[in-house]
């Protein structure tokens, strides 16, 4: 479940995940989520009534919610929020960022909060699961849409590059018919900011019915139950509402990437050697050996 709080500045308006927790909402979290969610001051000082009516639900609705998400009475999640948001207003949106006139101050910001999530949360990532999984593969068929195409783009041309057969193309409708061949030897590793295309949707199903493995790298931590993902790597973004993509998730998922790469050379030295082949043709080619 990500908590997020919409901070609003003259241009536009920044929005921040403060909080991940696993979990399915009603329709009830959902109406209490995004009111939170739309909240754009440094203090969130609503009663739990106040809530409620604010966010079209009912008290009781309030508290289930709380409950929900770890709390065990509305004081305690309301002092929690608001030292988030608190801790957020000091790293982040201090004086030092409102004061400055730089232009491109938000994708700075955004940047920056996407490099210290991965600092903080990298020890959770299950990265060497990624890579084992990878490794055992019989194929990877590798699903990126719109901008995440770039970084399955990426990682298949790094897997063929060790020898691991991998599948990646930017016209979807070239790649689907390709998941016919799929079976419980091969992974679906899927890297979108949302995980709500339909594309996305039908690929996993699919997948999940022909017992292939599944590897997920997201910012949406509400995978649907019916989703059966093996393992899962959920990065945090802060963006700007006027962009449709956060930008800091392309820099999440080019690091996420490049991580699982490393791991696949680091704890298997044979992908090592064959990393090093490929060096050494580039070197005969560059010198003109032949």
């Amino acid at each position: 479940m990500n908590r997020t709080q919409y901070i609003k500045t003259k241009e536009s308006t920044l929005v921040k995940p403060f909080i991940c927790i696993n979990g399915n909402l009603t329709n009830t979290d959902q109406s209490i989520l995004d009111y939170i969610n739309s909240f754009s001051g440094e203090y969130f000082d609503l009663s739990q009534k106040e809530l409620a009516i604010k966010s079209n639900t009912s008290e009781g609705g309030v508290s289930r919610f709380v409950h929900k998400i770890g709390f065990k009475h509305y004081r305690e999640f309301l002092a929690h929020l608001n030292s988030v948001i608190r801790d957020f207003y000091k790293d982040y949106f201090n004086e030092q960022f409102k004061n400055s006139n730089m232009k491109h101050k938000n994708i700075l910001l955004s940047h920056k909060y996407a490099i210290d999530n991965i600092l903080n949360g990298q020890e959770h990532w299950e990265i060497d699961k990624f890579a084992e999984i990878i490794q055992q593969s019989r194929n990877v068929y590798i699903l990126g849409l719109g901008s995440s195409q770039k970084y399955a783009q990426e990682l298949h041309a790094n897997l063929i590059k060790i020898g691991i057969s991998s599948v990646a193309c930017q016209d979807f409708h070239v790649f689907l018919p390709i998941l016919g061949n799929l079976n419980e030897n091969d992974t679906l590793f899927v890297i979108s900011n949302k995980l709500e295309n339909m594309e996305i949707d039908f690929s996993i199903k699919l997948a999940n019915s022909k017992r292939a493995k599944v590897l997920v790298v997201t910012s949406n931590n509400f995978i649907r139950p019916q989703y059966r993902v093996n393992h899962k790597i959920v990065y945090a973004n802060i963006h700007d509402t006027d962009k449709d993509v956060p930008i800091s998730s392309k820099i999440s998922q080019a690091v996420v990437i490049d991580l699982v790469f490393d791991a696949l050379i680091k704890n298997y030295p044979q992908n090592r050697q064959k990393l090093a082949n490929t060096k050494q043709v580039l070197d005969i080619w560059y010198n003109r050996r032949f």
